[in-house]
């Protein structure tokens, strides 16, 4: 993946600090991991720094990948996954190594959305912050599922619900049980 070939490291259960020297592999270890779990987005951008894919796709290779193993809920797991030119050449397999059996992914959902329950742009301003930090900017219409998150937790007690939404949805079968007179 990248530069980095038969790479292998340990994490502890805590936080994890990557550093080291320029152009040492930093980023692009982030990178596998970030890929591992959500794949490899803006595969038909033409910019490098935009297309994951090329961007980390060995010279001479026609595939990259690795495999990662992961804790969550008492339970441990393997996943190996491959990335070729296309999107449509990806794979993906998750093993539970306590069984050895084998974890289906459904089609249109990511790992990280599967075990951390949150989508790549969660998972990038939380729990993975990158060299520059992560930065969530209030006024952004896009890419801020955590602020909206944060704002139905102090409005209704569950991150999830929205009070517009649930407002919303009370008008609405209010309507429907009102009688035609009033």
């Amino acid at each position: 993946f990248g530069k980095l070939t038969d790479f292998e490291i340990s994490f502890n259960h805590s936080k994890n600090i990557i550093y080291g020297k320029n152009e040492q592999g930093k980023s692009t270890l982030m990178a596998f991991i970030r890929a591992m779990f959500y794949g490899l987005s803006g595969s038909s951008r033409k910019d490098l720094n935009e297309n994951f894919r090329k961007k980390y796709m060995t010279w001479g290779k026609s595939e990259i990948g690795g495999f990662i193993e992961f804790s969550q809920n008492s339970k441990a797991y393997k996943m190996e996954r491959s990335f070729g030119i296309t999107p449509s050449k990806d794979t993906i397999q998750i093993f539970d190594l306590i069984t050895g059996d084998k974890i289906p992914v459904p089609i249109n959902k990511e790992p990280g959305e599967i075990f951390m329950k949150m989508t790549e742009d969660s998972f990038e301003k939380s729990v993975f912050i990158g060299q520059i930090g992560s930065v969530i900017y209030p006024g952004r219409k896009s890419g801020n599922e955590i602020i909206q998150r944060l704002q139905n937790l102090v409005s209704s007690a569950d991150e999830t619900d929205s009070y517009n939404d649930v407002l919303k949805n009370i008008t609405q079968a209010m309507e429907k049980i009102k009688s035609k007179g009033g």
